[in-house]
Order: C-alpha cells, then structure tokens, then sequence
C-alpha cells in the first residue's frame, strides 16, 4: 500500500510538472511576440510623425489606441513577477518616454517626439534581444576538427578570419568535401569563362549581393554561392567572406527557431562554408582574390510564378502563425517569396539568410498575400501573435 501511495503521488507530481512547463513556455513566446510587435508598433508610429516629402512611399501599419495600450499592459503583467527588477525598470521608462512622446505630439513637438519614440525603442529592442539571449545562444556548431589545408595554405585568410568562419566551416569528412576540392583545385573562380568551363551552371546572381548562384552534376543536391575573382564590387564595402559568415548565421538561426518553436511549414536550406584552395593562382592579375564560396543544400524550389501564385493562394493563418513567430526571433530584412520560396515538397524555404539581426520585417511579405490573409497578418502584428494555434490540416 505504501508503494502504492509512492507511485501515485510521483504520478501525479510528474503529470504536473509536464503541464506547467508548456505554460511557462507559451507564456514566455506570447511575452517575446508582443515585445516585438510593441517594437514595431513604437517604430511605426515614429515613422508617423516622421517629417518626408510626398514622394516617399512609406507603408505603415495603423495600430489604435487601443491596440497600443493591451501592448503595454501585456508586457507589464508579465514583468510584475519578474525577479530581475532591471529589466522591469526599463521597460517602464520605455513606456514612460512613450507617453512623454505622445503628449509632444499633441503639442506638435514632433523632432523631440521622435527621438523619445527612438530611445523607448532602442530600449523595447533591448529587452527582446536579453529574452531571446539564451534561446537563440549561437552554440559551436562543429566540433574540434582537423585543421583545413585550404585554410592552413592560405596566406590570405588571416587568424581573424578563421576564427569568424570556424564555426560554420565544411568538415573534411563532408560526402562533398572531396569533390569540391578536385572542382577548385585550378582556381575556375577567375571569372565567369573559368567557371563556366570548370563545369557549373549559374543559375542566379545577385544584383546587389554580387554572389553567383550555381549547380554542377557532380554536386548533385547542393548548390554552390560564390564570388569570382573578377568581381571588384563590395557590399557595403565589406569583405565577402563576411557575408558568407552572415549567411551561416541566419540559416542557423532559423533552424533553431524552427526547432524550438515546432515549425511545419518551413525549412531553411543548410549551409557551409568551403575555403578555396589555390589562393596564389592567377595572382598576378589584378583581381580579387575571394577566400571561400558557400555550399548550399538545394532545396529544390518551384518556379517564380508558382511560388508567387502559392504566396497569393495557399497561405493559410497556421503559414502566418509560424512566419510570425520565425520573423520576431529570426529578425532579419527582406521577407520577401524570392527569399521564403515554395519547394516541390509543399514547404517554404528560407533560402537567403544574409540579414540575420536586422527587422523584424513585418512588412515585405504584406503585398504578396491574399486581401483575407493581409487582414489576418495585420491582426497578428496589431495583437501580439496568434492567440492560439489552428489546428492543422
């Protein structure tokens, strides 16, 4: 009998536990997905009484009072109870140099109105940024592994750069690591001739980022990202390698939140960072000598004109319930379809992570969907996210 009683209580104490973690969990996603659209909100509104000329063509989303004030009084329930009095602290001067801001408004103070609407901002982006710190804590994503010979016989890539690329670098036991290297082994970046010959298909190249997107029949499953030697341009003055990093980034990123959060309906295609060999050849040309290229797995997308058909038809709130929560933790630019494109198998790839702590961006994705969908969309960044999950189907 005894034991009896022993095992019944552990029963029950187990059930318990397993039901309050969920809770806890929801009530720390629903705090995060306010702070954000409480964010953008602050953001928006600023943008308001921003001063442009007629020509600007800034979208923005009317939030009501009332939609403000369940924000605030949201975040302010959840930290009550929060033993890190910094924190609560903080957000009360956020909210109190909100209403210092709307009360210049009235008095058309705008120029110090905004700058109070920024400062309360950069505050309510700090407070996400210390929330989501230990959910999205970058971890080592490979282990200790031999040193790379591309890298080792480098003089170019300096112990700066090795450390910034470490993380993310294609393993020597990579199925492709060998066929990479027979592929670059005669340096074919040089420039669009050599690549070409060397037996790749640029399938896409980048306007603005300068970076070829390629296939070649030996690398069957992946795609390559690379720049060539004969490319001079620089994004924002910053060195490739250096978008290649933020690219790993974001993609990881993702794949985290979509991990943790229980994400169906998208993926993000993996990403590795392949140092090229030969960096002396063609060393007397006055190119550049780009240090690395990404391998990509290929995530086998369907047309333009069916994804963008898919973004305008197929969405439902359970598509947008997700895309919120990706968006609030992923942050990032750009939500456009040419970067969260429909793949064959029914799901939607993030295939270009090259912003990964820029946003959140609520607002690209808006002109892509259904009128009934941006209604919903709307809803969701004016109350904070979904209230619940639809069931799927």
């Amino acid at each position: 009998m005894k034991y009896a009683i022993f095992f019944f209580l552990s029963f029950f104490s187990l059930l318990f536990s397993n039901i309050e973690r969920p809770h806890h969990l929801v009530s720390k996603n629903r705090y995060v997905n306010t702070l954000a659209s409480l964010s953008f909100f602050v953001s928006n509104y600023e943008k308001k009484i921003r001063p442009h000329h007629p020509e600007d063509r800034l979208e923005i989303l009317q939030f009501t009072n009332k939609n403000a004030a369940v924000l605030w009084a949201r975040i302010d329930r959840h930290l009550q109870d929060d033993p890190e009095q910094e924190v609560y602290k903080n957000f009360q001067q956020a909210k109190s140099l909100y209403r210092e801001a709307k009360e210049q408004v009235k008095q058309k103070h705008h120029k110090l109105a905004r700058s109070k609407l920024l400062e309360a901002n950069k505050i309510l982006r700090w407070l996400l940024k210390k929330e989501l710190e230990d959910e999205l804590t970058d971890e080592k994503i490979l282990d200790d592994h031999p040193i790379d010979p591309n890298i080792q016989n480098n003089p170019l890539i300096t112990e700066h750069i090795s450390q910034a690329i470490h993380p993310f670098l294609l393993s020597l036991d990579h199925p492709k690591r060998q066929v990479l290297d027979s592929i670059f082994k005669n340096r074919i970046t040089q420039n669009k001739h050599t690549f070409n010959r060397g037996g790749f298909q640029t399938i896409a190249s980048g306007s603005r980022s300068f970076i070829l997107v390629a296939k070649h029949p030996k690398l069957r499953g992946y795609l390559i990202k690379c720049f060539l030697d004969s490319e001079k341009r620089k994004k924002f003055d910053r060195e490739s390698w250096e978008w290649l990093v933020h690219r790993c980034k974001g993609a990881h990123k993702i794949k985290k939140i979509i991990q943790n959060q229980n994400i169906h309906y998208f993926e993000v295609a993996e990403k590795w960072i392949y140092c090229l060999p030969n960096p002396n050849k063609f060393a007397g040309q006055k190119n550049q000598r780009h240090v690395a290229a990404l391998l990509v797995t290929d995530m086998h997308l369907v047309s333009q004109k069916k994804n963008l058909s898919a973004w305008a038809h197929k969405i439902t709130p359970n598509h947008l319930n997700e895309l919120f929560k990706i968006i609030v933790r992923a942050k990032g630019s750009s939500y456009r379809p040419d970067n969260i494109a429909l793949t064959k198998d029914g799901k939607f790839a993030f295939i270009d992570t090259e912003y990964p702590s820029a946003g959140p961006d609520f607002m690209s994705i808006r002109p892509f969907l259904s009128s009934k969908m941006r209604l919903y969309w709307d809803s969701l960044i004016r109350m904070g996210g979904p209230k619940k999950r639809v069931p799927l189907h």
